[in-house]
């Protein structure tokens, strides 16, 4: 029985036409761009050989195995649903209609708005009790939000009193 290093298997692997595949996914291996890199180490051991065999007067190494087929482009992960879709839609179930209900079916969207305060072109929302954070103004103004918002930690139920600054707010920045 004979020990083989691993010199010696590489060699058996290479010269034996026993193809070596990789255990890694397909996602790492396209990521990696290693079809490309081992296409490019083929192009330059050709180049080598033939260097080589000039050289040597024809005498050829043994052929190198075939490159590998490209890794097929993975596909793209499906869109999740737009915002704002039954599944991802967040209702204000303690809305205050008669403080917001004019805001809640005006034209004017939040995103609009939010825009307008990231230009300075409105001042801040007013600061959630809850974080300290600015409120969210769909789900207070508007009595929906998205389960994806960032400010989802404001979803929560607020008092007359405590909707006082958002009152003002609106009445200030609302274009109705």
């Amino acid at each position: 029985m004979s020990i083989s290093t691993p010199h010696d298997e590489i060699e058996r692997r290479c010269y034996d036409d026993e193809r070596w595949e990789p255990i890694l996914s397909r996602s790492f291996l396209q990521q990696a761009g290693v079809s490309e890199f081992l296409l490019r180490e083929r192009q330059l051991a050709l180049a080598a050989a033939a260097a080589m065999g000039a050289l040597t007067g024809g005498i050829q190494p043994p052929p190198l195995a075939p490159a590998p087929a490209p890794t097929p482009a993975l596909p793209s992960p499906t869109p999740s649903a737009p915002s704002g879709t039954k599944s991802d839609r967040v209702d204000n179930t303690t809305f205050n209609a008669e403080l917001f209900d004019v805001y809640k079916s005006s034209a004017t969207k939040c995103k609009a708005l939010r825009d307008k305060i990231q230009k300075q072109e409105l001042r801040a929302l007013p600061l959630s009790k809850v974080d300290g954070q600015s409120m969210c103004l769909a789900f207070h103004s508007k009595g929906l939000c998205n389960k994806n918002c960032p400010r989802a930690a404001d979803h929560v139920p607020y008092t007359p009193t405590e909707y006082k600054d958002l009152v003002s707010w609106c009445k200030d920045c609302y274009e109705s």
